[in-house]
């Protein structure tokens, strides 16, 4: 059994291997190991303290967490969207150099017919 920390976001790709191999993963919520973290009067608060804290928050809280279930049809989606949003971003800043240029923009459209 593996308790990840936001298995839906960077624990993802981790999150779904495991599952792939037939291991059980419980997702835990990263404001569950932030108030085990903050409550703790230490001043040793780095990537080992804290894995510290999300185990002990799976121990205590093993029953009550559920499993982690990625959506890949959701983070594809959202990752398509992600990247339409850079995309466009990107056009918008090239012409607007190509503006500040001072060259004048010619629309040109070409269609793609299947031959080379």
């Amino acid at each position: 059994m593996y308790g990840l920390e936001n298995a839906y976001g960077y624990g993802r790709s981790l999150a779904v291997w495991l599952i792939e191999k037939g291991y059980i993963v419980k997702d835990i919520n990263p404001a569950l190991v932030y108030d085990h973290w903050k409550s703790a009067p230490t001043f040793q608060k780095n990537d080992e303290y804290n894995t510290w804290c999300v185990g002990t928050v799976l121990i205590n809280q093993l029953h009550s967490l559920s499993d982690a279930k990625p959506e890949d049809n959701h983070w594809t989606l959202s990752q398509l969207v992600n990247r339409q949003d850079i995309i466009s971003f990107s056009v918008i800043l090239m012409a607007r150099q190509y503006c500040i240029s001072g060259r004048p923009i010619r629309h040109r459209v070409t269609y793609w017919t299947g031959r080379h």
